[in-house]
């Protein structure tokens, strides 16, 4: 699951204008909460992947069936699932992790 949360330093741009005074001219970097944030979330994945490696795909599949089911409730979408389920569509079930909200 992506949550999205409003950055207090870049609202949400993930990049900040800071005034370079050498130059006298508005440079835009990258805002630094928005980085550590994103390097946090990789270091968090990496790990869970790792852990993840070590359990079974019957309970991996079991989960991920749960969440997929549950993304396609909420879109009112059971129906096209159980379509990409009859056409053996892997890649389309796996997608729809990614309408997560």
């Amino acid at each position: 699951m992506v949550i999205k949360m409003e950055c207090n330093m870049c609202d949400g741009s993930g990049y900040v204008v800071r005034e370079d005074y050498v130059h006298d001219v508005l440079v835009k970097e990258r805002c630094n909460s928005c980085l550590q944030e994103d390097r946090q979330k990789e270091e968090i994945y990496n790990n869970m992947r790792v852990l993840l490696a070590s359990v079974s795909p019957q309970l991996l599949a079991q989960y991920l069936s749960q969440v997929i089911i549950h993304v396609g409730a909420n879109k009112h979408s059971l129906d096209a699932l159980e379509q990409q389920i009859l056409a053996k569509n892997k890649t389309g079930l796996l997608s729809w992790v990614s309408l997560l909200e």
